[in-house]
């Protein structure tokens, strides 16, 4: 049986660690064309952290706009974390 391993997001405390507001991400990712909006940026930045499938264009924002942000390269394992029991 294949076994549920839920997949994270650590999007908060990167922009923590650069000093970004989810805001200032937003803006950035509809100022490139991106079409996440805040709403859900906050989402993934409070406590529903768990990444859905629909989740990977998402993804793909994120990563753009903190690049654009930041001039740094970014993965989605800069972003993403797999929850494991014990």
């Amino acid at each position: 049986m294949i076994q549920n391993v839920p997949i994270r997001w650590k999007l908060k405390s990167l922009l923590q660690r650069h000093d970004i507001k989810t805001r200032t991400l937003a803006e950035a990712i509809k100022r490139m064309g991106g079409k996440t909006h805040a709403v859900t940026l906050y989402r993934i930045t409070g406590r529903n952290t768990e990444i859905k499938p629909t989740g990977m264009n998402v993804l793909e924002d994120v990563i753009h706009g903190l690049e654009s942000l930041t001039g740094q390269t970014y993965t989605p394992n800069d972003l993403l974390e797999v929850v494991r029991d014990g």
